[in-house]
């Protein structure tokens, strides 16, 4: 007789990607830090059709949050009636994003790491820009194009400008995090759609200001493309 292969029928999946990311706050004596921290990015939250409307989906989330974060970042212990905790534990989590299509309430209310609603994922002084690129007079000669390996680098000096940024928030007494876009994380977009659908490369991933002297700031546009059609960047 052969082993038999167990069956899992899956009620509800998500994808999780661990980050590089920073947080910022001040210290003592008007001091202020910036620190590197392990952190996640929540996305793709699924339920089959014929497993919705049980809450499979919120109580996965819940239950996320002691899989992710520090032991001692849950002021409670793990709560009776949810039964067992998760096995998997990675507990080094410090924040973690969540990307929502369905708005941003439902995780905030129904995903709270212990039984008590508006204890998950919050939607809270985050900044949003908004280039009207059709609007803008682009010189071309300006522009100048960007392979991965180039894009590798503006990442790199745009992750160092974020840093500064961050310490500046908390040098005026606030908070902040933020994932970093260099190491992976600007690339996996990039990565994820990398072969389009009619067998073409994308290669150049992006495009950057030209500059006349190292002290001009730095002026660029990344990008990932999904496409059956001819695509010409």
């Amino acid at each position: 007789m052969g082993s038999e292969i167990p069956i899992f029928r899956v009620l509800t999946v998500f994808a999780r990607f661990r980050r590089v990311g920073i947080v910022s706050r001040p210290i003592a004596d008007g001091q202020a830090q910036v620190t590197e921290v392990p952190c996640y990015g929540v996305a793709s939250v699924y339920t089959p059709p014929e497993k919705r409307k049980k809450g499979y989906a919120a109580h996965m989330m819940r239950l996320l949050h002691w899989v992710l974060a520090p032991e001692d970042s849950i002021s409670a212990q793990f709560p009776s009636e949810w039964g067992a905790p998760p096995v998997a534990r990675l507990q080094d989590g410090i924040f973690s994003a969540l990307y929502s299509d369905i708005g941003d309430q439902f995780y905030q209310l129904n995903c709270s790491p212990l039984p008590k609603e508006g204890l998950g994922w919050i939607t809270t002084g985050q900044i949003n820009t908004t280039w009207p690129v059709a609007k803008m007079p682009l010189d071309s000669a300006q522009w100048v194009s960007l392979s991965k390996d180039e894009a590798d680098k503006v990442w790199e000096e745009d992750a160092q400008l974020m840093k500064k940024d961050a310490l500046a928030i908390a040098r005026a007494g606030g908070v902040a995090c933020s994932f970093l876009p260099d190491r992976g994380n600007g690339r996996l977009s990039y990565e994820r759609h990398r072969k389009l659908k009619n067998g073409q490369t994308l290669e150049a991933v992006g495009v950057q200001l030209a500059r006349n002297s190292p002290d001009d700031p730095l002026v660029f546009a990344t990008w990932a493309a999904e496409s059956s059609e001819s695509l010409t960047l």
